[in-house]
Parts: C-alpha cells; sequence; structure tokens
C-alpha cells in the first residue's frame, strides 16, 4: 500500500512538472515572437520597399524608352515630311518648266542643282549637266514658267556653272513685258537682289510692271520673265533713272533648272 503511494505522488509530482515546463515553453515561445516578430515586420517591410524601388525604377526606365522611340518617330516623320515637299516642290517645277517648253518649242536640257556658292556677294549655282549635254557659256537657265535666273558662265563634260541675275558681275538687257521695248539693263547687286538700270527718263514704269530679257545677247531669247518693277527712282530731268526689282523665284529653293541650248534660239 505505501509503495502505491510512492508511485501516486511520484506522478503527481510529474504531472506538475509537465504542466511548470508547458507553461515555460509557452512564455519562452512567446518572448521569442514578441522579440522575432519586430525583425520579421522590418524585413517584410524592407522586402516590399526593395520591390517597390524596384518597380517604379523600371516603370521609369521603360517610360524613358517609350519616350526615346517617341522621339525618333518624331524626327523621322519631320524627314520624311521635309523630303516630301521638296519632292512636291520639285514635281511643280518640273510640270511649270515642261508646259512653259512645250509651249514654247525651246530646245532645252534639263538638270540638277547640285551646289550653291550664294555668299560674300556671288550668287553662283553648279548644275549636273556640261558640255557632253550640249550645254554652251552664255546659254540661258530658266526655272518654272520661263523665269529667266541666269546664264551659264562656265562648262566642263558633266557640269556646268550658272550666274545667277542677282550676281554683281551679272549684265542682262532688259525690255518692258507688254511692249518688249528696250528699257536698260538687268544688273546684279550681290545681296540677293538685282536692279534695272540706264532706263531712259522718257520712260514709263511704274511698281509690279513685268520686265523680261531684250534678247540682245546672243544665246538669251527675248521675252523671258526677269522680275517686277519694286521702285523707280529718278526725275524726268535725270540722264537715266534707276528701279530695285522684285524677283519672280527664290533662288534658293531653285532644284531644277532648264538651259535653253542654242540650236532653237527661238520657238519655230
Amino acid at each position: 500500500m505505501r509503495r502505491m503511494h510512492i508511485v501516486a505522488g511520484l506522478l503527481c509530482a510529474a504531472f506538475v512538472v509537465l504542466l511548470l515546463l508547458a507553461g515555460l515553453m509557452r512564455s519562452i515561445a512567446d518572448g521569442l515572437r514578441r522579440v522575432t516578430l519586430p525583425l520579421v515586420d522590418g524585413t517584410a517591410s524592407m522586402s516590399q520597399g526593395a520591390g517597390g524601388f524596384w518597380a517604379r525604377w523600371t516603370d521609369m526606365w521603360q517610360a524613358e524608352s517609350k519616350l526615346e522611340a517617341l522621339q525618333q518617330q518624331y524626327v523621322q516623320l519631320r524627314v520624311d515630311e521635309t523630303h516630301l515637299q521638296a519632292l512636291e516642290t520639285e514635281n511643280r517645277s518640273l510640270q511649270a518648266q515642261a508646259h512653259f517648253l512645250n509651249q514654247t518649242g525651246y530646245d532645252s536640257v534639263g538638270a540638277h542643282v547640285i551646289h550653291r556658292d550664294i555668299h560674300q556677294g556671288r550668287a553662283l549655282l553648279l548644275l549636273d549637266r556640261g558640255a557632253n549635254d550640249g550645254v554652251e557659256v552664255g546659254d540661258a537657265a530658266v526655272t518654272d514658267n520661263g523665269v529667266l535666273i541666269g546664264e551659264i558662265t562656265s562648262v566642263q563634260e558633266q557640269i556646268s556653272t550658272v550666274q545667277l541675275l542677282t550676281d554683281p558681275l551679272s549684265r542682262i538687257s532688259a525690255a518692258e513685258g507688254a511692249s518688249s521695248t528696250l528699257v536698260g539693263v538687268v544688273e546684279g547687286q550681290g545681296d540677293g537682289t538685282a536692279s534695272l538700270d540706264y532706263i531712259p527718263a522718257t520712260a514709263l514704269l511704274v511698281p509690279d510692271q513685268l520686265i523680261v530679257s531684250a534678247g540682245i545677247e546672243d544665246k538669251i531669247p527675248a521675252h523671258l520673265a526677269i522680275g517686277v518693277i519694286d521702285m523707280v527712282q529718278g526725275t524726268s530731268s535725270d540722264p537715266f533713272l534707276h528701279a530695285s526689282l522684285a524677283p519672280l523665284v527664290d533662288a534658293n529653293r531653285v532644284f531644277l533648272v532648264s538651259i535653253l541650248r542654242p540650236s532653237v534660239l527661238k520657238p519655230k
């Protein structure tokens, strides 16, 4: 009987110890949880923060890439637009020159402008046609509807040079458009403009009056449009009058010209 009591006592003691141990373990677990929970939460927050930073950086990089692609597309569109405008301008000029040549019957050769020398007072165009194409010094160079822009002053086998009417060395005899009366000489001023000089004091010239070539030069036919009167200076008591001319075309925008060859100076 005494042994049974001892065994029962030991069992009760073991049970109490187990309860104590269970409570202690729970306390330890709670303590560890209180200690580690902030660390776990901090690590999670840091992970979320790093993920958010990476996502924002990725979005910015993608946005910059898209912006760069759009800028490249914009530049290409502007280049295409400029090229298209140049083609349209060239096409209109070509049609106008073809109409003029068909109407007049002049023999000619078409040429492209491959270089411009418009500085320090000079006004020259380099063309991709030369002696091999029948081009000669003194030939007239026209554009659009037969507007005279200058004459050939230098010829090589495959290229030639046009001296524009605005060049300071250019001199072309001129007539009044309606009557074909000789009214003076068109002289280049070297500043992108030309003037009509040696106008007889008896000539009746007014602004916007058309001035054409007089046809005195050997290879420049008459009645080619040159420009219009801008302003006349001088009085009836002066031996000669002076007039500034407004051009009919902008030489800086000329890309195609027709060179009138000497085989046919006048329409048949």
